[in-house]
């Protein structure tokens, strides 16, 4: 029964830091600069807590999430 309930995880690919000024002069079809590199590993987050690690990857024209670490 408690494995078909379903749950909202989310996928962080990355960060960064916006003045309030800034986050104001936002544009559509601005680009954002993230802190991270691409070869970095993106979080997968349960309840603001990280549950596991993986590789950003394309899969059958979707994003995907490869996963390389499993946080216990």
């Amino acid at each position: 029964l408690v494995n078909s309930i379903e749950v909202a995880c989310t996928v962080r690919i990355g960060t960064l830091n916006l003045t309030i000024a800034e986050l104001r002069e936002l544009k559509l079809g601005q680009a954002l600069k993230l802190c991270e590199h691409t070869d970095e590993p993106v979080d997968i987050v349960l309840h603001d807590k990280v549950i596991a690690r993986g590789e950003l990857m394309s899969h059958e024209q979707h994003f995907a999430v490869q996963i390389t670490e499993v946080c216990c």
